[in-house]
């Protein structure tokens, strides 16, 4: 039965070896999803949709929100107010990274230095540029990393495992060794026995005997029981999202006491999810406070519910408030990102930042049942209103803006950014009740009560808006682009 045992093993652990590996290619599969498959050329003077593969260093290409970068890409105009590119991917940084035109100071060799270069991978969260490629293939930088590890890889020292086998098995062989040579000796006096017919060939029949209790003592079963648990193992992570292509990684895995990381943006998803809005009552000192439950899908707000231990909170009342649907419509259309619905998921193109906004609209003021009428109410606003122009987020200003029609007259600015550039701005705030005066000693408590939420560990946003659009009243579309690239015309 021995033999048909450890045959049994070994085709099980083959099937099951082959059945992780198929896992392990698709899941690799989806991740090479993240390198672009197609982008916009010019070549000849013409624009044309073409294979990354086919770029080479000297193309022209255009790249915009959501779109992946093909290659490295040095920018050469920017088409928006501003870009920014997410190059967690790349770096491990979670936070976006501004992008600009001007060329860069001496020894930037530091790949978060170079701000005028789009490197191949990472995703653009806002605006649109047209860049030069200068890196393709292995000689960009996400290809330098790969090639680096694949070095690595083949410099890899034996495994934990492997080692203490090794040397299990170096002892044991000295063990059954020296066993096995007592034994022959211990029948040194039977080598001469009449049965045998001669002292050589007895000396033989016990040598035979020795070399027979060496063979059972080898435990020729163990790397086949080993490589069956540790593919076992690998099955089980797997069954966890874990990719594992190698069995000698469950063997080191098995090992490793410390695990050491740089930051929470190279371990986590990269995903925002609004927890807890505020609004005020009469009066500034009224500062009441909504928890937010959230879904098991951060994107999706169906199935979700909104809570306040300050006072009740009562749907119909919210439908029916300017202040609430005010602070759904800041939210989710002044807003870059969008949520499609790819295989019965939700998922983001753009900021996470943006995209959590655009699902607490839903959350306060939509009306979904599932995740295909999950944004019926920025479907809504999209019918409703029309952007007239978008003023991008940039560092100098902090907040971002959209000037639309249709809303509450022929030109109004919705606002959203940091509290403290947004609450200097405004000199009233939308209650409850209405709208009331907000003067400067209202402003010093209510930028107090946002640094308490901060203190929280929380991302503070604040929504505003200005109704006839304010200093930028008098915007057109001949002047449209002389007035949003000088921010001294409308900050």
């Amino acid at each position: 039965m021995e033999p048909f045992v450890i045959l049994l093993i070994l085709v099980l652990n083959a099937l099951v070896a082959i059945y992780q590996d198929k896992d392990a290619d698709g899941a690799l599969a989806a991740l090479k999803n993240m390198q672009a498959v197609g982008c916009q050329v010019k070549r000849n003077g013409v624009w044309a949709s073409m294979d990354s593969k086919l770029l080479v260093p000297g193309d022209i290409v255009r790249v915009k929100m959501g779109d992946n970068i093909p290659a490295d890409v040095r920018v050469l105009e920017l088409n928006s107010v501003s870009l920014q590119v997410e190059e967690a991917p790349l770096t491990g940084e979670s936070v976006s990274v501004s992008k600009r035109v001007d060329k860069m100071a001496g020894g930037a060799d530091i790949l978060q230095d170079q701000r005028n270069m789009l490197f191949a991978s990472t995703i653009v969260n806002y605006g649109s540029a047209t860049g030069v490629v200068v890196f393709t293939g292995m000689s960009t930088a996400i290809g330098r990393v790969q090639k680096e590890v694949a070095e690595a890889a083949e410099e890899e020292e034996a495994t934990p495992l492997k080692k203490k086998l090794d040397d299990f098995g170096e002892k044991l062989s000295y063990l059954i060794g020296a066993v096995c040579l007592l034994v022959w000796l211990m029948n040194f006096n039977n080598f001469f026995d009449e049965i045998h017919g001669s002292p050589v060939k007895g000396c033989i029949y016990y040598f035979k005997i020795a070399i027979a209790l060496a063979v059972a003592a080898i435990p020729e079963g163990l790397p086949a029981v080993i490589t069956t648990c540790l593919a076992l193992g690998t099955r089980k992570m797997a069954q966890n999202n874990a990719i594992v292509r190698r069995l000698p990684s469950v063997e080191t895995l098995g090992c490793t006491t410390v695990i050491c990381s740089d930051k929470t943006g190279t371990l986590t998803k990269n995903e925002m999810c609004a927890v807890k809005f505020a609004v005020l009552g009469d009066h500034v000192q009224q500062f009441y406070t909504y928890d937010i439950d959230e879904a098991k899908n951060s994107y999706s707000p169906v199935g979700c519910f909104i809570k306040s231990q300050d006072r009740d909170f009562n749907e119909d009342q919210v439908k029916h408030a300017a202040l609430f649907k005010s602070l759904a419509i800041g939210c989710s259309y002044n807003n870059n990102a969008r949520i499609d619905l790819v295989d019965g998921k939700l998922t983001r193109v753009g900021e996470p930042t943006e995209a959590a906004l655009k699902v607490f609209a839903e959350k306060l003021y939509g009306s979904a049942v599932d995740n295909k009428s999950a944004f019926n109410f920025d479907e809504q606003l999209k019918h409703q209103l029309t952007t007239i122009a978008t003023l991008d987020f940039t560092s100098e200003r902090k907040a971002m803006s959209t000037i639309v029609s249709g809303y509450k007259g022929d030109k109004d600015l919705l606002l959203k950014g940091a509290p403290d550039r947004v609450i200097k701005k405004c000199n009233k705030f939308m209650g409850l009740n209405g709208a009331q005066a907000l003067s400067a000693q209202d402003k010093e408590l209510l930028n107090e009560q946002v640094s308490q939420l901060a203190g929280q560990g929380l991302r503070c946003l604040a929504v505003a808006e200005i109704e006839g659009a304010g200093a930028l009243s008098g915007l057109t579309e001949a002047n449209k682009i002389e007035m949003l690239t000088d921010i001294t015309k409308y900050d």
